[in-house]
């Protein structure tokens, strides 16, 4: 099959990547997140939810209409995941992205679950002991992770993030090495300014290079596309006209306005100046989740997670996800993980509150045969 074959599910994974940015936004300072890896790590969620859980999941990944044309969207994954796998060989370039399920001893969970992750989602399975061994289940995890992120991911799971509640873990993880098509040339690198918004000034590091690269405009920003060794990969950057624009950007940035925008690029020599920079974000997702409409999932009430276990109540304790970025004068280097936490109650939920301190109704019965032998009406107490 080829690879136009998951248009529709890259479009779910962008929507669900400008969903998830629309929240995060109001976070400080500089973010970073991989929208395919945490839409990856939660559509192999899905794959066990069953109801209620099941649609509200499917409809916050945006996946409803590829579900309701009877389409099989881990058929779809595993094209995907295998075309971005094949980056791996090109000169100049490493791609990767590997998952795993981390399940625990003796925990009883269908065939059929394993089965879909094995086969479409090249999943490894392990087993661990988060009840017995729950510290060295994180660092094994963890382990796994720094593995297949090259050592930039480190504590995915951070101390205590798991309990003995929890029953499995699925990770995701995606690493991306690219030199660029032109790199920078060292020797121009320059200290210079940066315009924060509030109109206060940093120092950093300022490449620059000429390059024919495309382009676009308009009125409020400038588009223009880096590529990388392989030409399939590129870094698009939009640049508000405004040292303080960001804000304005940011809430007409959508998935239609990014294609718009791209569809009208064009060659053009420019004289490129970028910063130098690199940074990690670490973000539990479990609220923004909500946010945008995945809620049951999240409650250990309604859950329902049937297709992963019959044997427990299982529900999402959290989605934690961890993203690394460097750029500079060779290229790029970019990794992120997620872990979705499934696990089960014990601890028995909030209690709920009957707080009679209103006129009420109440009866005295015989609860076999169920005769009312008293009733009455406490309309005020204090008389």
């Amino acid at each position: 099959e080829d690879i136009s074959s998951t248009t529709s599910l890259v479009e779910a994974n962008n929507k669900f990547a400008f969903d998830i940015y629309q929240v995060l936004k109001k976070e400080e300072g500089n973010i970073f997140f991989s929208p395919f890896s945490i839409a990856t790590a939660l559509t192999m969620t899905l794959t066990g939810a069953r109801g209620n859980t099941e649609l509200e999941m499917q409809k916050v990944l945006h996946l409803t209409e590829i579900v309701n044309k009877k389409e099989n969207i881990s058929q779809k994954y595993k094209l995907l995941c295998d075309y971005i796998n094949s980056f791996q060989q090109k000169e100049g370039i490493l791609l990767s992205v590997a998952n795993s399920l981390w399940l625990q001893k003796e925990f009883d969970v269908e065939q059929s679950f394993q089965q879909i992750l094995r086969n479409m989602y090249a999943s490894e399975i392990f087993l661990v002991d988060f009840q017995r061994e729950t510290e060295n289940a994180r660092l094994t995890i963890n382990k796994w992770v720094e593995q297949k992120t090259q050592d930039k991911i480190k504590d995915l799971l951070s101390p205590g993030s798991i309990n003995p509640l929890v029953r499995l873990i699925l990770v995701n993880a995606i690493y991306f090495k690219g030199k660029w098509y032109s790199e920078f040339d060292k020797n121009l690198t320059k200290e210079d300014d940066f315009f924060l918004p509030d109109g206060e000034k940093v120092k950093v590091n300022m490449m620059t290079k000429k390059e024919t690269c495309k382009y676009a405009e308009n009125d409020e920003l400038q588009v223009l596309e880096l590529e990388y060794k392989t030409s399939n990969i590129s870094m698009v950057l939009f640049l508000p006209r405004q040292r303080n624009g960001l804000s304005m950007l940011e809430s007409k940035l959508n998935m239609e306005t990014m294609q718009s925008l791209l569809n009208s690029m064009r060659m053009k020599e420019i004289k490129v100046f970028l910063p130098r920079f690199t940074f990690t974000s670490q973000f539990s997702l479990s609220s923004v989740l909500k946010t945008i409409g995945m809620q049951d999932a999240f409650d250990p009430m309604k859950a329902d997670f049937t297709g992963i276990s019959k044997s427990d109540k299982l529900f999402i304790f959290d989605v934690l996800h961890k993203a690394f970025v460097e750029v500079n004068e060779e290229g790029t280097e970019a990794a992120a993980a997620t872990g979705v936490i499934v696990g089960i109650t014990c601890v028995p939920a909030e209690p709920v509150v009957f707080r009679a301190d209103h006129p009420f109704l109440f009866a005295i019965r015989e609860r076999t045969a169920g005769s009312i032998l008293f009733i009455g009406r406490v309309y005020n107490p204090a008389r």
